[in-house]
């Protein structure tokens, strides 16, 4: 599971860090844009992001703004999927739809309409949190992250690429205030042979321009297409595991 993230870059500093190559654009590096789609939902950066907090998101631009001239767009969801029918907010109609188990996506109305509907999303994060537990019963802290990028000289590029995580959104409308809420669920999978002596699910894993262009294009990529695969279209290359990981 995903229960716990860090991200700690501004907003600049995350467009920056998921700059891409177009298939022919001769390695030339893109941007996406930051875009908040929803007036009431700011991002803060942070080493201690908690279900609820509003977090950056990659998407395909043509899914949410047809007009937008880019590929894609990042613009703060709140981690813990509304579904779009619910008459209530997640914390006051009992949905706490943090994660979504990628063997059942199709089964769940809550994950299945919006993934359908085209609606997959890449959260973005320096990396996650996952506890394990110890002879003594409690639980020791892990942190799990890609490993650190070459060094440059733009000092607003982090040294660490960020871990790119599939997830699936959805967008609710309040009956009420007519409030608009974007919010997302992180997709898991069974543990890669590196992480299942921690835990026995992780996020899946985004691993590239390509893999995250497969994912976010559900017109070349269908639902029916990732449905054969079992949901499970990642290649995993996780950073260190450092045993003595803390909460900040």
């Amino acid at each position: 599971m995903c229960g716990r993230t860090a991200c700690t870059l501004d907003p600049v500093q995350v467009c920056k860090a998921c700059s891409y190559s177009r298939p022919a654009a001769d390695g030339k590096k893109e941007e996406p844009q930051w875009k908040p789609l929803s007036g009431n939902q700011t991002y803060y950066p942070s080493y201690n992001v908690c279900p609820g907090a509003n977090t950056p998101v990659l998407v395909a631009a043509k899914v949410v703004d047809a007009e937008c001239e880019t590929d894609y767009l990042i613009t703060p969801m709140r981690w813990g999927l509304i579904p779009f029918w619910s008459k209530e907010e997640m914390n006051t109609s009992g949905f706490s739809m943090v994660n979504c188990r990628s063997e059942t996506i199709f089964e769940k109305r809550s994950f299945k309409v919006p993934f359908e509907r085209g609606r997959r999303c890449v959260v973005l994060a320096d990396g996650f949190f996952e506890w394990k537990k110890v002879d003594n019963g409690k639980k020791q802290p892990y942190f799990i992250y890609f490993p650190k990028t070459e060094p440059n000289d733009d000092k607003s590029v982090p040294a660490s690429r960020l871990l790119t995580m599939a997830g699936v959104f959805d967008v609710w409308k309040s009956p009420e205030t007519q409030e608009t809420v974007y919010s997302y669920s992180v997709i898991t999978v069974e543990s890669s042979s590196i992480i299942s002596s921690i835990h026995d699910r992780m996020p899946a894993i985004l691993d590239g321009d390509e893999a995250i262009r497969d994912w976010l294009d559900s017109g070349r990529v269908s639902a029916s297409k990732v449905r054969s695969r079992r949901g499970v279209i990642i290649v995993v290359r996780l950073g260190g595991l450092p045993s003595g990981a803390s909460m900040k």
